[in-house]
């Protein structure tokens, strides 16, 4: 007995419980450079624990850096392939982390993190399980990178100019 029931065992019993089943689609990229990608998967027709899961790919190149970035969703972070240092803000101060192959680890919603791919010739693979429950309540998870642009929308630009002038102490 598990969580997950098949169609079959459905229509065998005359339940058509279409919204139990976790239908992955196409993953859709979120932002993709030289030195890696990362693509998302959303749950479509159901949910885990009645709640919506996504399931994000991260794939990095050697030596290479995910520039610092904020989500509003809890992230667990399973490491496929390689070796990677986490980056992140606990308690006002930057702890760091050393991930290898089999490790998984927690980043709680609203944290900001980096990481980087300490290897310097094979590739790092991560899949995530993100958690949109504890979102701005649009049942869909946000990301945010620290530095950046347009896009991927950088953190900074929910700010007017004038307050980061201020934040910054420029003009």
């Amino acid at each position: 007995m598990g969580l997950w029931r098949t169609e079959v065992e459905e229509r065998e019993e005359g339940d058509s419980k279409s919204d139990k089943l976790f239908l992955m689609l196409k993953p859709k990229r979120v932002a993709k450079t030289d030195a890696g990608e990362m693509r998302v998967l959303e749950s479509y027709g159901g949910r885990v624990l009645q709640r919506r899961l996504n399931i994000g790919f991260i794939t990095m190149e050697p030596r290479s850096l995910f520039i610092p970035h904020y989500l509003d969703s809890t992230l667990i972070m399973f490491v496929r392939s390689g070796e990677a240092k986490l980056g992140f803000m606990y308690k006002d101060k930057l702890e760091e982390r050393h991930l290898k192959m089999g490790d998984v680890y927690q980043i709680p919603a609203g944290s900001a993190f980096y990481l980087v791919n300490i290897e310097k010739a094979q590739k790092l693979h991560v899949i995530c399980s993100i958690d949109p429950s504890e979102s701005l309540g649009i049942d869909i998870f946000q990301s945010f990178y620290i530095g950046g642009g347009a896009h991927p929308a950088s953190i900074l630009s929910g700010f007017e100019p004038e307050i980061l002038e201020t934040a910054f102490n420029v003009s």
